[in-house]
């Protein structure tokens, strides 16, 4: 078979895909088995996956069922690619969706609709940052000002991620010291911290410090939130399998040298949802009396 007949066999092969999942969620909608979030087109999220999946070679090759299970997932979770919330990612024959923090926050926003944004920022030597200890236990932001000598500066002394409320609620702060960053980053099987305690100078974390230092803040903050979901929810056990680490996968998109944007990719701790059954040879989803 020619290279231009095997890629046309997997146009329309991902197009079956494409349309099979919507016949899908537009059924669990239909049975009240799905609610998607108001102003959320699924059709227009699969659409722009399925672009980013056609311009990758290795996502092409990927099984029908991994890539039905990542439209699927996707749209339970209500993210959207062309928001930079989610990403399709290969990892050996199987695509797999991979959630950034932008889309962590857009998953806490819809579990507690209270939640007006999330906020998060690294401080650095020289800035002027001043909380306080409420008596409940939580931290206060008074003030973080920067200085223009230190916005491109490496030198982070701490960082903090604040919950904004739009029901009147007192924000919500979580402040880590430097120290206590790099402690998190040292569970990640990328290895960005050396023996002297020091981030490697050719790791991500380095290269994209200050988006990094926002990913971990922003998960710390938010996985709370989504451990506090309800199980009895298909979008709260989804949400809550994107707390699952893929520090393979993670150490694999390392390697890869992906670009900054992408980077932000790295920040997602998901499995696929395992009861939702599909079709190993076309990737057709089958309904499931789980769902």
């Amino acid at each position: 078979m020619s290279e231009n007949a095997i890629v046309t066999n997997q146009s329309k092969a991902l197009t079956s895909i494409t349309n099979s999942t919507l016949d899908t969620i537009k059924k669990y909608q239909k049975e009240g088995k799905l609610q998607l979030p108001k102003n959320y087109s699924a059709d227009n999220a699969i659409k722009q996956l399925q672009l980013k999946i056609v311009d990758d070679p290795k996502l092409m090759s990927c099984t029908p069922a991994s890539i039905a299970n990542t439209m699927l997932n996707m749209a339970i979770l209500g993210l959207n690619p062309a928001k930079e919330q989610c990403y399709p990612i290969p990892y050996g024959d199987k695509a797999q969706l991979f959630v950034s923090y932008q889309g962590r926050k857009a998953i806490a926003k819809r579990i507690d609709p209270t939640i007006k944004d999330i906020i998060a920022s690294p401080v650095k030597k020289g800035e002027v940052f001043e909380f306080e200890d409420q008596l409940d236990g939580s931290v206060k932001i008074l003030k973080h000002q920067r200085t223009l000598e230190s916005m491109d500066s490496k030198e982070i002394i701490a960082g903090y991620a604040t919950i904004i409320y739009n029901d009147g609620k007192e924000n919500q702060s979580l402040i880590m010291t430097w120290d206590r960053i790099k402690e998190s980053w040292k569970m990640s099987k990328v290895k960005p911290i050396d023996e002297k305690g020091n981030v490697k100078s050719d790791s991500i974390h380095s290269r994209f410090m200050d988006e990094m230092v926002k990913r971990t803040l922003i998960r710390a903050i938010t996985k709370p939130i989504i451990n506090s979901s309800d199980d009895n929810d298909l979008f709260c056990d989804i949400a809550k399998q994107v707390e699952y680490e893929t520090d393979a996968a993670e150490a694999k998109q390392e390697a890869e040298e992906k670009t900054a944007s992408k980077m932000d990719a790295v920040d997602v701790d998901f499995e696929e949802y395992n009861d939702i059954a599909v079709d190993e040879n076309t990737g057709e989803v089958i309904d499931s009396e789980n769902v």
